[in-house]
């Protein structure tokens, strides 16, 4: 039979055998985490090499109350473009970039919907979209300046 210090020894030995399994038991759980993968953002300058040639077509205005919506088409090389709104040379909305759905067709839908405030609704000066790509140096492309008609 065994003594009782042989006993003792192999459960010592058992405990530590349970902790190490819980350990890589807890362990193993911690590392499997797909769902919570987090991808990598764009850099402004990654975005802005992505953009490199972009053409716009059957571009139509329409203003609702205080919000306009500009829907088009756009080819754009990188899968992406820029737009901002201006009023008498100094941009009133920040520069915006939209993705296309599909940058392998050669032609994509857009649509953008945006608010203009009352002050520049009533002003006399029309604002302006500029649409716009941009090259490897961040610098606006093949830019097209679009009215929006504010007078009622």
């Amino acid at each position: 039979m065994a003594s009782l210090e042989e006993t003792k020894k192999g459960v010592r030995i058992m405990k530590k055998i349970g902790i190490v399994m819980l350990i890589l038991l807890f362990m193993a759980a911690c590392g499997n985490r797909d769902e919570d993968v987090i991808e990598p953002v764009e850099t402004e300058r990654e975005l802005d090499q992505r953009a490199t040639s972009v053409q716009f077509r059957e571009i139509d205005v329409n203003l609702e109350s205080e919000q306009f919506h500009i829907i088009g088409e756009v080819s754009s090389s990188g899968g992406l473009f820029y737009y901002h709104v201006e009023l008498d040379g100094e941009i009133i909305q920040e520069e915006t970039f939209e993705e296309v759905e599909n940058s392998n067709s050669e032609w994509n839908r857009f649509q953008i919907v945006e608010t203009l405030p009352n002050d520049v609704l009533e002003g006399n000066s029309p604002p302006v979209m500029v649409l716009y790509g941009k090259n490897e140096s961040g610098e606006p492309i093949n830019e097209n300046y679009i009215p929006i008609d504010t007078q009622k």
